[in-house]
C-alpha cells in the first residue's frame, strides 16, 4: 500500500511545527526498518536535512501509522483533508490548540479524550443544545 506522506501533515508533521525540540544525534535513512522506509518512501531525498528530533517524530509517526487499523488510517486521510480544506486562521487556532494539549498532564489528557468520546456518543440534538450552551 502505497502512503500519501501528506497524511503525516495530521500524524507527525503538525506537532513538528508547533515543537520543534532538538535531538541528539541524526538518525540515517538505513537505520529504519524496511516498513519504516517504505511508510516514509517520500521523505527518503529530504531526510537528511531534517532534525534529528524530525527524523524521530517521523519515525514514531510511521510506526504508529503501520499499526493503525484500515478503519484508523481513513479516518486520519478525512482528518487530513478537513484540515487541508480549513483557512489558514483555523489552521492556526488548531496548532495553538495542540500545543496547549501537548503542554498538558498525561491525566489531564486523558480526562480530555474521555470527555470528548462522552461527547461523540451523544445523540445529535442533545450535543447540538450543548454547543449551543458553550457558545453563549
Amino acid at each position: 500500500m502505497r502512503i500519501n506522506i501528506n497524511i503525516f501533515l495530521v500524524l507527525v508533521l503538525l506537532p513538528l511545527m508547533i515543537n520543534p525540540a532538538i535531538a541528539d544525534e541524526n538518525l540515517d535513512w538505513e537505520q529504519l526498518s524496511s516498513q519504516q522506509q517504505k511508510t516514509l518512501k517520500g521523505m527518503q531525498e529530504k531526510w537528511n536535512s531534517l532534525t534529528p528530533y524530525q527524523q524521530k517524530r517521523l519515525q514514531k509517526g510511521a510506526n504508529r501509522w503501520q499499526s493503525m487499523s484500515k478503519e484508523q488510517r481513513q479516518s486520519a486521510k478525512q482528518k487530513l483533508q478537513r484540515f487541508k480544506n480549513m483557512s489558514p486562521e483555523q489552521q492556526q487556532q488548531i496548532q495553538e490548540r495542540y500545543k496547549k494539549y501537548q503542554q498538558l498532564s498525561p491525566e489531564q489528557q486523558q480526562r480530555i479524550k474521555k470527555q470528548r468520546q462522552w461527547f461523540k456518543n451523544l445523540p445529535e440534538d442533545k450535543r447540538k443544545m450543548l454547543r449551543q450552551k458553550w457558545q453563549n
